[in-house]
């Protein structure tokens, strides 16, 4: 069975204590929030958006006139699209989609699959009102109930050299590094300088060789 609106939220006697205050705005608006359980208005901004929300439907309903009964199915419609298009995510194309749907739903006398609660010319006026104030702002909506933290995470492997465990000085022995295989070909043998004398100038200028003895 199809889903219908009709004093769903709003009873009629909901709807004569609201009209009873269209002149009292404020006094109106509280009471709208308290019908559809909205919750503290002071410091939650959600709650504030949500029950002017509300306020700005019932005013386009009493400003068109609208009986009890239209009206009460108008407040819940409308109430069921914007809480839809929040807890689903959805598309506004989508979300416009299936405000069509249960408009026309209510539009049709034709049990049990619809009921004639709006006119013709009923349905035109809201589908304009709705169509240029929930849904002119429809991503301000998503944004202002939909607000997420994105975080990015990257994970990389990092690679943690081992230390061995060392023993202690007073247990450790001297070990000759030539007698280790491993360090083979990084030990050089040191350089040994031989002190070599200079020769003297004089003793390295060549002498004449001695002359031979005459017979």
């Amino acid at each position: 069975m199809p889903t219908f609106y009709l004093f769903r939220d709003l009873t009629l006697a909901d709807m004569e204590e609201l009209q009873a205050l269209a002149d009292r705005p404020n006094e109106c608006r509280r009471c709208l929030a308290n019908k559809f359980a909205i919750g503290d208005l002071t410091e939650n901004a959600r709650n504030q958006i949500l029950a002017d929300f509300h306020f700005n439907n019932f005013t386009f309903a009493q400003d068109n006139h609208f009986s009890a009964e239209k009206m009460s199915t108008l407040l819940s419609l409308l109430k069921f699209i914007q809480h839809n298009a929040i807890e689903a995510d959805m598309p506004m194309e989508q979300n416009f989609q299936q405000f069509k749907t249960l408009l026309l739903r209510h539009s049709v006398q034709r049990p049990p699959y619809s009921i004639g609660v709006f006119s013709e010319s009923d349905v035109r006026s809201i589908a304009d009102f709705v169509t240029n104030s929930f849904y002119r702002h429809y991503k301000l909506y998503m944004y202002a109930f939909n607000m997420k933290k994105q975080l990015s995470v990257t994970t990389t492997t990092s690679r943690v050299a081992t230390i061995s465990s060392f023993c202690s000085l007073t247990d450790s022995l001297e070990v000759n590094p030539k007698d280790i295989t491993a360090l083979e070909g990084f030990i050089e043998e040191p350089a040994i300088d031989i002190p070599i004398d200079p020769v003297p100038v004089q003793e390295a200028v060549a002498k004449p060789a001695p002359a031979a003895a005459k017979k």
